[in-house]
């Protein structure tokens, strides 16, 4: 049980929890997953309204997700969410350095850009060209990948949407799961 204002952090190998036990994460409580693994839980999960599920941000390698397999019913009740905005490959630590990641923004001297994922990413001023589209858009495997830098103004690439992979008996989402990158 994760109540309001606790924030569980899990970050082993290998986890399971035990059938009968389950997992609730109620209003106000924060489960945060450092880890690739898969968090293996033996009953059911339930989110409640208020309650998040997310990962640690990543940075030029993929060492958090949100890998979640539940036997019994994952309940995702309205006003609760998965969230792992801005939490996938990073963006460019640098002005004018690339983004990381397989279609992280790439480098040119005249203007940021976006970072590619299930399409080539946005471009940017001049010959700034977006980043290469890499995964299946139906069935995306890896993280979003950071964006470019404007190398004149000296501000940093930003962030990708992190992953999310879930299994359960069945699933009743009324809240939300999100993966968004940001500007």
């Amino acid at each position: 049980f994760v109540g309001a204002g606790a924030t569980l952090s899990l970050n082993l190998s290998s986890m399971a929890f035990a059938s009968g036990q389950g997992i609730v994460v109620s209003n106000g409580g924060t489960l945060s997953m450092s880890t690739t693994s898969r968090l293996n839980v033996l009953g059911n999960a339930t989110m409640q309204s208020g309650g998040l599920w997310t990962h640690a941000a990543n940075t030029a390698v993929s060492s958090n997700t949100v890998n979640v397999g539940v036997t019994g019913d994952f309940d995702v009740q309205a006003g609760a969410t998965i969230s792992v905005d801005a939490k996938g490959y990073r963006g460019s630590v640098a002005a004018g350095a690339a983004g990381s990641g397989p279609g992280g923004g790439g480098s040119t001297s005249t203007g940021g850009n976006g970072a590619g994922h299930g399409g080539r990413g946005g471009n940017g001023q001049g010959s700034a060209r977006g980043g290469a589209a890499y995964d299946v858009p139906s069935a995306p495997a890896d993280l979003g990948s950071g964006g470019r830098a404007i190398p004149y103004n000296h501000r940093v690439g930003t962030g990708s949407g992190g992953q999310v992979r879930l299994t359960a008996g069945s699933v009743n989402l009324n809240g939300a799961i999100r993966a968004n990158g940001v500007n």
